[in-house]
């Protein structure tokens, strides 16, 4: 669990089963997929992270919910594999490991940060609340990355 997931996983039940569907369609979508710019389309796909909290913030019906978590898991998949494939093709292999551990911390240290957090502040401010900055704090981390010019100028090394 990363921070920006880290809200909706500490105010609601079991989150990890609803995007299995969405990752599993990703992951298909994925296949042969060589797109001009990979960076930028594996960082849009990380827009469908904040609509699970956003439609829960909003109160948004089951079935809204259930196809943001679809979507999201959807993203999550085909980004992954996009990513990944763009850190092999770009880092000498045996960088690889170091490379790959970086970004996992990066991606999860802070999480249980914000796990011992969302009790606390949902409590003070209530779930809407926490839900809310999760989902902003989703979308802002993904728009920040677009704005850097190496993230939107890498393109596809075919092979």
């Amino acid at each position: 669990m990363n921070l920006a997931q880290a809200p909706e996983a500490a105010t609601t039940p079991d989150h990890s089963h609803r995007t299995l569907g969405g990752a599993i369609l990703g992951g298909l979508l994925a296949l042969g997929r060589r797109p001009r710019r990979p960076l930028v389309v594996s960082n849009l796909t990380t827009l469908g992270f904040p609509l699970p909290p956003l439609a829960l913030a909003l109160h948004l019906p089951v079935a809204a919910v259930a196809g943001g978590a679809l979507l999201a898991g959807l993203g999550s998949a085909l980004g992954s594999a996009i990513s990944m494939t763009v850190t092999q093709q770009q880092v000498p292999a045996d960088s690889l490991s170091r490379v790959g551990s970086f970004n996992l911390v990066g991606a999860f240290a802070f999480g249980p940060i914000a796990f011992a957090a969302a009790g606390p502040v949902a409590a003070a401010l209530g779930a809407r609340a926490v839900l809310g900055f999760g989902a902003g704090w989703a979308a802002f981390g993904t728009l920040v990355l677009l704005a850097v010019p190496s993230v939107r100028s890498l393109t596809w090394h075919d092979t």
